[in-house]
């Protein structure tokens, strides 16, 4: 049994936390992935019991309870009941007692889980960006408890109905210079097939990819192929996870990782407890290298061991993202950073997940977890040389070196100076249409558009045929006037797109 001992920035965010509960019933407390979210609550429902209070502490499915309850009792000794199906135990007088949303709402007539209800003084939500109707309810149906919603993703609309205030913990930044999270090493590995099939996925009511395209998609032998190979060159013996579309994706992606002699096993759902331990003992010991899965490891699974995520999903939720990422950022002794492995482009369009800040709850809507589909990217590229994620402005990578030489578009000859003709293509010389051509590859290789789209813009814009031979150039990092020009096409795109749904 341990003793909990909260870290500066915890105390800080307990703070916040009871400063917030002055004013407001219902708090909801933003945490980085890995920032220690169940130890703030052990430490709360610690400070409840001695006041004669009970802690509620609900999680939304039920393996994610056991680990809880396990936490809560085993680690720091906090007598705590259990409320999950068939495996519900509770005595009346615990100071805390962890349940599933699911069988909370479907037993709190029990006369035991109802006599557990009369005593809770405080509810922590886990993972307070998953909604049910049921978290409503629970609410409602205990006005005198006060409210605490943990989460690393403070974007699901409704937020803000339900909590009256955010309480932000230390940024990712933050933790990650004082040691209690690792930096992430991002790879883009270019792979056309799915850069331009992603153009035939459709996206569902959710907001996100169809999950029966986005399978078809991803389980083509050369992307699948490309997950294998990208690994043994960038992450080769690391504890890895792969977060993949669904049960036949994950178990395909497995099987080629056995293929090539490399240690994997496959979870999801269906997966009991028991066969879920071993595999993860296995895991933590290093017998088995890579972890198949689907969305099951993407919230509540703790393994600092695990330092490499093979983004194998593409989505459209900034939630998904940011969750899958955080489970390989936790500190282990064997490891000073992780690696990501982005197959999936989520990078370029939510960005790295160290830059995450949430926004106010106000501001949440229908939009705040969603990208669009295809104009809402961030200005990341890869490396030309070894797909490391580069930013706008970077000119050297820092993986392995390269340097993006900027293209010079003055000519120096001996004489006179005389004003540079305009020239036939709309002021454009063919050295500024030369480096024009080269950023917009670079555009177009970050944002998933076809190889000669370049080409067809200089053709469209600037009536120029650009040279077969500039394609086989290294790109060029897009400069902001460049950008600023994408943009205005895009714009314009829109608008005719809206014009011609009115005449239609």
């Amino acid at each position: 049994m341990a003793e909990l001992i909260l870290r500066d920035y915890q105390a800080e965010f307990v703070d916040g936390i009871r400063a917030a509960w002055t004013t407001y019933r219902s708090v909801c407390g933003w945490l980085p992935t890995g920032g220690g979210k169940t130890e703030v609550s052990v430490h709360l429902a610690q400070a409840e019991a001695e006041s004669g209070g009970c802690t509620l502490f609900v999680v939304e499915r039920k393996t994610l309870a056991a680990q809880a309850q396990a936490r809560y009792s085993t680690k720091y000794g906090m007598l705590t009941g259990l409320i999950r199906g068939e495996d519900t135990f509770v005595r009346g007088y615990e100071p805390a007692v962890v349940a599933s949303i699911q069988s909370l709402r479907s037993r709190w007539e029990h006369p035991e889980v109802r006599a557990v209800l009369e005593r809770v003084s405080l509810i922590c939500v886990d993972e307070a960006h998953i909604r049910f109707d049921h978290h409503t309810a629970l609410l409602d149906h205990l006005p005198h408890a006060r409210v605490l919603g943990l989460t690393a993703t403070p974007l699901r609309e409704g937020l803000g109905l339900t909590y009256e205030t955010l309480v932000k913990g230390p940024s990712y930044e933050h933790l990650i210079g004082a040691g209690h999270l690792v930096r992430p090493r991002y790879f883009l590995p270019h792979t056309v097939d799915l850069k331009r099939g992603l153009d035939g996925v459709g996206v569902s009511s959710t907001g996100d990819y169809v999950t029966k395209d986005l399978s078809a998609l991803m389980r083509k032998r050369t992307i699948i192929g490309d997950l294998v190979s990208t690994w043994q060159q960038k992450a080769q013996g690391r504890p890895t996870i792969v977060f993949a579309v669904d049960i036949a994706h994950s178990k395909e992606t497995c099987g080629a990782f056995l293929a090539a002699g490399i240690a994997a096993e496959h979870i999801d759902m269906h997966t009991t407890e028991e066969e879920r331990s071993a595999i993860f003992a296995r895991f933590r010991r290093g017998q088995t290298k890579v972890l198949c899965s689907i969305v099951v490891l993407a919230v509540g699974f703790d393994e600092p061991v695990a330092s490499c995520a093979i983004l194998a999903r593409p989505t459209l939720s900034r939630i998904m993202h940011i969750q899958q990422i955080g489970r390989v950022m936790r500190t282990h002794p064997d490891k000073g950073d992780c690696i990501v492995l982005d197959h999936a482009a989520n990078v370029v369009r939510h960005g790295k997940v160290e830059e995450f800040d949430p926004p106010p709850l106000d501001l949440l809507d229908k939009t705040a977890d969603k990208a669009k589909r295809t104009g809402d990217t961030t200005d990341y590229f890869p490396c030309p040389a070894c797909s490391a994620l580069m930013a706008p402005g970077q000119r050297v990578c820092a993986e392995c070196g390269h340097e993006i030489a900027r293209r010079n578009t003055v000519d120096f000859v001996p004489g006179d100076l005389t004003e540079e003709p305009s020239g036939p293509h709309k002021g454009k010389t063919r050295e500024q249409l030369h480096q024009l051509y080269l950023e917009l590859r670079a555009v177009a290789l970050m944002r998933g558009y076809s190889d000669g789209w370049a080409f067809i813009k200089l053709r469209e814009t600037y009536g120029f045929k650009a040279p077969w031979a500039w394609k086989s150039e290294p790109v060029e990092e897009p400069s902001a006037e460049t950008l600023r020009l994408v943009k205005s096409w895009q714009i314009a795109y829109a608008k005719a797109m809206q014009k011609a749904r009115r005449y239609a």
